[in-house]
């Protein structure tokens, strides 16, 4: 409820999905340290129908530099 208040997520919208949709498996993994937190984890790698499933390998890449080259990938 928390998250869908801040608007990082919708609220339920049913069981079917619209055309065009996916819904990428989540789940939830203890956060270090702590025994009462969690992060939650979106895999968007998995099934053959994946968001990252439909990322051309060629088009694809990044090559990490730093947080300055980080910045300019952005804008």
């Amino acid at each position: 409820d928390i998250e869908i208040q801040a608007g990082r997520y919708s609220e339920c919208f049913g069981s079917q999905l619209l055309p065009g949709m996916v819904c990428p498996p989540i789940f939830i993994v203890p956060k270090p340290h702590s025994s009462k937190k969690y992060c939650l984890v979106n895999d968007h790698s998995a099934g053959a129908h994946s968001p990252n499933s439909f990322i051309l390998v060629e088009e694809g890449h990044m090559c990490p530099g730093g947080l300055l080259d980080f910045g300019h990938c952005l804008r």
